[in-house]
């Protein structure tokens, strides 16, 4: 877990400008605000558990919001820095796309060609283990299972990133796309 997806969730429960300003480059600090406001340990686990969980009390709620409403430009200030540097990450790696193409359109095929099978193998692997494997050996089958999810989950976000690069991910992206002609028109 990292301080950006706990901004993730933060925007879910009604503080985006606290939860953008807190996937950006002073997250580390942030995170220690927003951990002393709602009483866990400084670390982007505890936070997000105390989210998740819907731990968080009317009364924490409140003095993050508090929070974001008192520092609501500098917060803003912080927001915009981390999409202007995700932007600038997106440019960067197309700009590099336009000169060596040929090295990604190579791994990219391979992503997209392979990854596939790949998952359908190892979910073919994990409908056996559970099927053949001897009552005795059930804890064996979960951690098989579970390893095979973790490979499953990061293949397919690999194969979703490619398809995001080279399509755009969202409307998200077409906006960030027309920022990105403008900036460079500039």
């Amino acid at each position: 877990m990292d301080w950006k997806k706990v901004g993730k969730q933060l925007t879910k429960v009604g503080l985006p400008i606290l939860g953008g300003a807190l996937g950006g480059p002073a997250g580390a600090k942030l995170g220690a605000v927003v951990s002393s406001l709602i009483g866990v340990e400084n670390t982007p686990d505890a936070v997000s558990q105390a989210i998740e969980k819907g731990n968080l009390t009317g009364e924490q709620l409140a003095m993050l919001q508090k929070y974001q409403m008192d520092h609501k430009e500098n917060l803003e200030k912080l927001r915009q820095a981390s999409e202007e540097r995700d932007l600038q990450n997106i440019v960067s790696a197309r700009d590099m796309y336009k000169v060596q193409n040929r090295t990604a359109d190579i791994i990219a095929n391979k992503i997209i060609n392979e990854n596939l099978w790949m998952i359908i193998i190892l979910v073919i692997i994990n409908a056996l283990a559970i099927v053949f494997m001897p009552a005795a050996l059930q804890t064996a089958v979960g951690v098989i299972s579970n390893l095979i999810g973790i490979v499953i989950g990061k293949l397919l976000t690999e194969r979703q990133a490619v398809i995001n690069f080279f399509f755009g991910s969202s409307f998200g992206s077409k906006v960030k796309d027309a920022t990105i002609a403008q900036q460079n028109e500039r």
